[in-house]
């Protein structure tokens, strides 16, 4: 089953079906709203796809699992011109990465007493830029090599999300998450093949729901916008349907809970 811009597959499992009191939501997130809603919702996807050792599984039905990974892949290209900020501001060409500045600084000291390293290297969100390649470089030269370049994407490095490397960082990641998602937002207004500007984006605060992130994926997914649907009307939902599985079965992919 391809994929389909109109449907939308809801959760129906893991903590995104419940609220902070332990209660399960009227309204259940999407696929979809995760990765743009909540600052880990891509872990959460990618999850499914590369930690079969967690002991919980379930079994994805195929034309689910399609539309997984396809939402899964889109947000970790992230195929979206992002305007260079480097040359204040002079720079016309699209960027290549995101750079993040760190430093060497020391830990936190309830970090230290639960067996983190005294030494971690501190990000500034704040003063990240996207650049394009020479611009990159140039900001990496002024820092002295102490920068992070990561990709316009969802995905985090793994440095910085998985143990022991992600000890040794600290980044605020709902900041990143932030930023990240505030360039996809503007794929609602100006499609996938324009040159959005930061600073453009910084102003825009939107809320993002089930719609409004399908949406977004449908473009990052490259679909014309004449086969996205262009109202809620338009737009079917359904659950992801699974079941749970103590032992995987022949022939059925298992996939893990998160």
């Amino acid at each position: 089953m391809p994929y389909d811009p109109s449907t939308i597959v809801l959760l129906n499992f893991g903590r995104y079906s419940k609220d902070k009191n332990g209660n399960r939501k009227k309204t259940l997130p999407s696929i979809a709203q995760i990765p743009l809603a909540h600052p880990d919702g891509f872990g959460y996807i990618s999850g499914f796809l590369s930690n079969p050792e967690k002991t919980g599984r379930i079994i994805i039905e195929p034309d689910d699992l399609v539309y997984i990974r396809s939402v899964s892949d889109a947000l970790e290209e992230f195929p979206v011109h992002v305007r260079c900020e480097g040359r204040s501001g002079e720079c016309r060409s699209s960027s290549s990465c995101l750079v993040l500045p760190y430093a060497r600084d020391r830990n936190f000291v309830e970090r230290v007493r639960r067996g983190g390293p005294e030494v971690i290297n501190q990000t500034y969100v704040l003063d990240s830029s996207f650049r394009c390649y020479s611009c990159a470089a140039e900001k990496e030269y002024e820092k002295s090599g102490k920068v992070l370049k990561l990709n316009i994407s969802f995905r985090l490095p793994d440095i910085l999300t998985r143990k022991p490397e992600k000890l040794g960082w600290n980044v605020d990641r709902q900041e990143l998450h932030g930023k990240m998602r505030k360039i996809a937002w503007m794929l609602a207004k100006y499609g996938i093949d324009g040159l959005i500007t930061p600073g453009e984006a910084a102003c825009s605060s939107p809320r993002m729901d089930i719609y409004s992130s399908q949406d977004i994926i449908s473009r990052l997914l490259k679909f014309p916008v004449e086969n996205i649907p262009a109202s809620k009307k338009d737009y079917k939902k359904r659950k992801l349907r699974w079941h749970l599985s103590d032992h995987e079965m022949s022939g059925q992919l298992v996939l893990p809970i998160i």
